[in-house]
């Protein structure tokens, strides 16, 4: 089954678009476009929120065949920044797009998936594998939640 993982920063979005199979899964856009980079003439939030609703959907629109979304949601903590609250924002453009496509759509912490920061990248490497380009922790936590949703709805 077909599912997209997203992690959402306040510069980009990642995304993981992986088939999964029981306990193994396939990292389809490994050596695509697995990178939303907010442009940088845009820096007014509602018209960068809407240009990410536009690129989610272009996601959606090229994997049809998508039964899941997961969402890598930041921690919780004490404090809020502008990035923080820029992140929720996002966030909630993935939710609200997917669910308008009436694709089911969870959102997870790292407890919740029975991981840490620390070894998220291992994790995702060994479920799925890796990209040639800009493997870092946010990809890694966009393959982990799809795998971990995927894995549970199989």
């Amino acid at each position: 089954m077909k599912v997209i993982g997203f992690r959402n920063s306040p510069t980009h979005v990642r995304y993981a678009v992986l088939e999964v199979e029981g306990n193994k899964a396939s990292f389809l856009n490994a050596s695509g476009e697995h990178i939303l980079k907010y442009p940088q003439s845009i820096d007014d939030v509602p018209d960068k929120l809407d240009w990410l609703f536009k690129e989610v959907n272009r996601v959606f629109n090229l994997n049809v065949e998508t039964k899941f979304c997961a969402l890598k949601c930041n921690e919780y903590n004490r404090s809020e920044k502008t990035s923080t609250r820029y992140t929720a924002y996002a966030d909630a453009i993935v939710l609200l797009a997917s669910r308008m496509r009436s694709i089911p759509v969870q959102y997870f912490l790292y407890k919740q998936i029975h991981l840490t920061s620390s070894d998220v990248m291992n994790f995702a490497e060994a479920k799925a594998g890796k990209c040639n380009k800009r493997w870092d922790t946010q990809i890694a936590d966009a393959i982990a939640v799809a795998y971990c949703l995927g894995a549970k709805n199989e």
